[in-house]
């Protein structure tokens, strides 16, 4: 997991990737990515879908089509994404989660080894 500045102390209302997986944008900001931190793209065979990540009551979940749904990791209450506002404040590329905390920080994390 880690923690990133967006460059602005105000809350941030949308997060994703960019279309190379080189950064994620906000609607003040880019950052980009170091090399470790970027989604791996087409580096090893993925299934027919991709799993989908969610956050569910202080868990971080995966879902895929061979196992289902999963818990992945407990995420500590400085980390949960903003609930109020979940459809703009997590970005999932590949294996790669980019959430907006509670108090307005950028969260990275990597689940391709979960």
């Amino acid at each position: 997991m880690y923690e990133l500045d967006s460059g602005s102390s105000r809350r941030l209302d949308s997060i994703a990737f960019t279309s190379d997986s080189r950064g994620i944008v906000t609607e003040r900001s880019y950052v980009p990515l170091d090399l470790v931190h970027r989604p791996t793209c087409g580096n090893a065979p993925e299934p027919s879908l991709p799993p989908a990540y969610f956050y569910n009551d202080g868990w971080l979940w995966r879902s895929d089509t061979e196992a289902g749904a999963r818990r992945v990791c407990w995420l500590p209450p400085t980390v949960h994404p903003d609930e109020e506002e979940a459809r703009n404040s997590w970005s999932v590329q590949g294996h790669t989660i980019a959430c907006r905390t509670q108090d307005n920080h950028l969260v990275v994390m990597d689940a391709s080894r979960c």
